[in-house]
């Protein structure tokens, strides 16, 4: 044991002193460094964290605020503004462009006009405005407006059938309300949808941007405008143009080539509408003529009506019609009242027929044989007394006229007319 401690005396003396352990030295000298940078950060800060600091922050956008909505700002918008702010150097540098407010208060107006107004700018607490330039902008003011613009619709870039054109119609309204500044509303002449339909035999439905245009014909738009919609639904139908014949209809039949000379004029008109509905047409019926109450010749002015979604492209809304009977003779015959037939007379009233004879007209054929020996005794008259129970006086009742001899079609003979006898009841 007393060896080692003499070893361990002989190692610690070299030189005659006693060594100390490196590290231990580095160790406090890492102590001192942190003590020293430490004070040197606190002075600094508390140093610069007093210290004013200014800044200028450029183009930076003037809002324009408290505008009524009865009017719209039309010239003033978008202006910019140099602002210059003071404060602590760590406030300063820690604030952001977008942290700074530039305003126009347009609270105040209350007609259109142009206004000198104030540039004001918010700021953050501890922030300090230098200055603003410029100090004032210049604010036009116009009253708002609502307007309806019409809406045109253009088709290209399509192929349809020969013969067809195509119908475009917008599904809705067919305008945009518009709504901004007077002077700026005046400036717009129309709205427009363009489609492209592309190869079509049928109808088909396009959905359309819609587009403003001014009063050259150009593409408009302006941030002061608004729109109701920007797109309308475009209804497309492809159409068929036809040439339909104008005709007449004969209610009974009598009438024919043989007999009758119609002339309708127009005798044909041009139609449009769509391709099944026009094809359906064959002619276009413009009156019924009940033969039997045409006397003589005679015109007849009649409208032209067409099936519903079918288009009259000729411009005639009437057509005139014009009735001349040829080959035929109409001859007057005189029943006694004596030969009338009466049916159905009240069993509690007397009655009395206030005519002896009535005259029948009828027409027929000029070389028909009926012309020869055709005779009173040829027609049957019935008087018809059932509506009468309950009739005193003088009364008017129509009679019922039948043609005993049947009627050739080729070469008709008809009843030309209505006919009553008067009756006194007692």
């Amino acid at each position: 044991m007393t060896e080692q401690f003499n070893n361990t005396q002989d190692n610690g003396e070299n030189n005659g002193e006693l060594k100390v352990k490196p590290n231990r030295i580095a160790d406090h000298i890492a102590k001192v460094l942190a003590i020293v940078v430490a004070l040197f950060i606190w002075f600094y800060a508390v140093g610069t964290d007093t210290r004013l600091e200014e800044k200028t922050f450029s183009s930076n956008e003037i809002e324009i605020t408290g505008v009524s909505s009865e009017l719209s700002v039309l010239y003033g918008s978008g202006e910019i503004a140099d602002v210059t702010v003071s404060g602590r150097y760590a406030d300063i540098n820690a604030l952001k462009k977008s942290d700074i407010s530039v305003y126009v208060d347009a609270s105040g107006l209350t007609q259109a006009g142009q206004y000198s107004l104030p540039v004001n700018v918010r700021l953050e607490n501890g922030i300090t405005l230098s200055s603003v330039y410029p100090e004032k902008i210049t604010v036009y003011i116009s009253v708002n407006q609502k307007k309806q613009i019409p809406i045109k619709v253009t088709a290209t870039d399509y192929q349809i059938p020969s013969g067809s054109t195509i119908s475009t119609e917008i599904q809705g309204k067919g305008y945009i309300s518009v709504e901004g500044p007077v002077d700026v509303l005046e400036r717009i002449s129309h709205a427009g949808a363009t489609v492209s339909p592309g190869v079509i035999s049928d109808s088909v439905t396009i959905v359309s941007p819609v587009v403003l245009y001014d009063t050259d014909g150009k593409e408009f738009s302006s941030p002061y405008v608004t729109v109701d919609k920007s797109e309308v639904t475009v209804y497309i139908t492809v159409l068929k143009e036809k040439e339909i014949p104008l005709e007449i209809l004969s209610k009974n039949g009598y009438y024919n080539s043989n007999n009758t000379t119609v002339t309708v004029t127009p005798s044909k008109i041009t139609v449009r509408g769509e391709a099944s509905a026009v094809d359906a047409i064959t002619s276009i019926v413009v009156s019924t003529v009940d033969e039997t109450q045409i006397t003589d010749d005679t015109v007849i002015n009649a409208k032209i009506v067409l099936p519903e979604g079918v288009e009259n492209l000729s411009g005639y809304e009437n057509a005139t019609v014009d009735i001349k009977h040829t080959g035929t003779v109409t001859k007057k015959f005189a029943v006694g009242a004596e030969k009338m037939f009466v049916i159905n007379a009240p069993e509690n009233k007397t009655y009395e027929i206030g005519e002896s004879v009535v005259n029948v007209l009828v027409r027929m054929d000029t070389n028909s044989s009926y012309s020869a020996y055709m005779t009173s005794d040829d027609i049957a008259v019935t008087l018809d007394l059932s509506e009468c129970g309950d009739a005193a006086g003088r009364q008017n009742v129509p009679l019922s006229i039948v043609l005993r001899t049947p009627s050739n079609p080729a070469s008709p003979v008809y009843i030309i007319g209505n006919y009553s006898i008067p009756v006194v009841f007692s």
